[in-house]
């Protein structure tokens, strides 16, 4: 039984590690694997299966969808007010060198969406 519930995530260890295949396409298959998993051996009633994967869906697209939202509204707030011009400004009398600016661009703007929201926000974005 212990086999059945780790058939999905073998599932995605083999379709993803092995075969190459896009998280995009393997996660959907996983999921359909666990929800007849769910059903078929541990005699999970239909509708608590389609509820459960209805809230880890949700579960699972609130936080991203979130921080995405709030860093839109950051980057138009900054932009809105002028404060973006401010930063180029600043960041043009650093350094002529276009590499150096890109460094200090991804990590001042890393670090600031860290400070602003949190979890991993610099790599979810």
């Amino acid at each position: 039984m212990v086999i059945l519930a780790l058939l999905p995530i073998l599932f995605l260890i083999v379709a993803l590690g092995f075969l190459k295949m896009a998280g995009w396409k393997a996660c959907p298959i996983a999921a359909i694997i666990s929800f007849i998993v769910a059903v078929a051996c541990y005699n999970m009633p239909v509708p608590i299966a389609i509820s459960a994967a209805l809230e880890g869906v949700a579960l699972a697209c609130w936080p991203i969808l979130l921080v995405i939202i709030m860093a839109l509204f950051a980057y138009k707030m900054t932009v809105a007010t002028g404060g973006l011009d401010t930063i180029k400004q600043m960041l043009t009398t650093v350094s002529e060198d276009k590499r150096v600016l890109f460094l200090l661009i991804a990590w001042g703007f890393g670090t600031f969406m860290e400070g602003m929201a949190g979890f991993g926000t610099a790599v979810a974005i």
